[in-house]
C-alpha cells in the first residue's frame, strides 16, 4: 500500500467511489486514504457501526470488471472463510458502473496489528514463536483443501519463465493445491497471525505459498531456516518445484528493476535448489 496513487486511472474519480461507496454501505471514514499499487485501488479504515472496519475500491473498465484479482477476496469468502479469524473477513460487497468504469466495494474486517515487515521481505531476526507457525501452517492447510478452478500459477508461464530466468528446462507440475499466492511478509500479521490480500489466491504447485515465504527471507538465513523447519514440504520434490517457479517470479521483478537487493541471493538459491531438481 501507499501514501499517495501511482499511475493508472483518475484518482479523484476513485477517491470520490470510496466516498460513495461510505455512503451506501452505511460506514464512516476513520483514517487516512490508503492507495494500493495505481490509482485504480484506495482504500481507508472505516467506522461500522462500533467495530472499525477496512473499506477498499477497485476500479476497472466497464468490460474488465471479472476476473482472478477483481473477484479474489469474495472467492475465498465463499470457499473458506475467515480460517479461525486469520483471515479478515469479507463483511459486505457492493458493485455499481458508472461513465464507463466499473467500481467493487469491499468492505473488511479491520486487523489493528502490523504486518511483519512494510516490504515483501522478511524482517531480520523475525523469532514469533511455535504457535504463531503452527496457526499459519494450519490456515494454509485449510486453503490447500478449498475446492476451485482459480488459477494462480499455469503451466505455460512456467514453460516460458523458467529457462528465462532460471537458466533449466521447466519442471512439469505434478500437483497443484489451492494457495494464498502471494504470501510474503507484508501479507502476515506480527502477532495473530492473520493473512491479508487474498485476490491472487488460487491453485499453484504443492508448497508454493512456503517458498515464497522462504524466498523472500534470504537475506536473513536465521529466518530462511526457521521457514524450511517449519514447512517440511520444501525439502521435497514437489517443493523443489514450487522454489523454482518462486525463483522465477522473482527473477522476473529483478528483470524489470524490482527486488534487486534481493539478486545475488536468488541467483545463489538458483544454483542450490536446480542441482537438486
Amino acid at each position: 500500500m501507499y501514501s499517495s496513487p501511482g499511475e493508472g486511472a483518475d484518482p479523484l474519480r476513485v477517491l470520490d467511489a470510496l466516498d460513495q461507496a461510505a455512503d451506501v454501505l452505511g460506514v464512516v471514514s476513520d483514517g487516512e486514504v490508503v492507495w494500493g499499487f495505481s490509482s485504480r485501488m484506495v482504500s481507508r479504515r472505516v467506522r461500522y457501526g462500533r467495530r472499525a472496519a477496512w473499506l477498499r475500491v477497485l476500479e476497472a473498465s466497464a468490460s474488465g470488471a471479472r476476473g482472478r484479482l477483481w473477484e479474489g477476496n469474495e472467492a475465498a469468502e465463499k470457499a473458506f472463510g475467515d480460517l479461525a479469524g486469520v483471515r479478515p473477513a469479507l463483511l459486505n460487497l457492493f458493485d455499481w458502473a458508472e461513465g464507463g468504469a466499473a467500481f467493487r466495494a469491499e468492505l473488511i474486517a479491520y486487523v489493528d496489528e502490523p504486518v511483519c515487515s512494510a516490504s515483501a521481505r522478511a524482517p531480520e531476526g523475525f523469532d514469533p514463536g511455535p504457535r504463531w507457525w503452527s496457526t499459519l501452517r494450519s490456515a494454509l492447510e485449510t486453503v490447500g483443501r478449498a475446492r476451485t478452478e482459480r488459477v494462480t500459477v499455469r503451466q505455460d508461464w512456467v514453460d516460458r519463465a523458467v529457462p528465462r530466468f532460471v537458466g533449466v528446462a521447466a519442471p512439469r507440475i505434478g500437483g497443484m493445491v489451492p494457495a494464498h499466492g502471494d504470501l510474503h511478509w507484508a501479507s502476515v500479521t506480527r502477532h495473530g497471525p492473520h493473512i491479508v490480500d487474498w485476490e491472487a489466491w488460487g491453485l499453484a504447485p504443492v508448497g508454493f505459498d512456503a517458498a515464497m515465504l522462504h524466498t523472500y527471507a534470504l537475506l536473513h538465513p536465521d529466518v530462511a531456516a526457521r521457514v524450511r523447519r517449519e514447512f517440511p514440504v520444501l525439502d521435497s520434490a514437489a517443493g523443489r518445484v514450487a522454489e523454482t517457479v518462486v525463483l522465477a517470479q522473482l527473477l522476473e521483478r529483478v528483470s524489470e528493476g524490482l527486488d534487486l537487493d534481493l539478486a545475488d541471493a536468488l541467483r545463489e538459491r538458483v544454483a542450490a535448489v536446480c542441482g537438486r531438481l
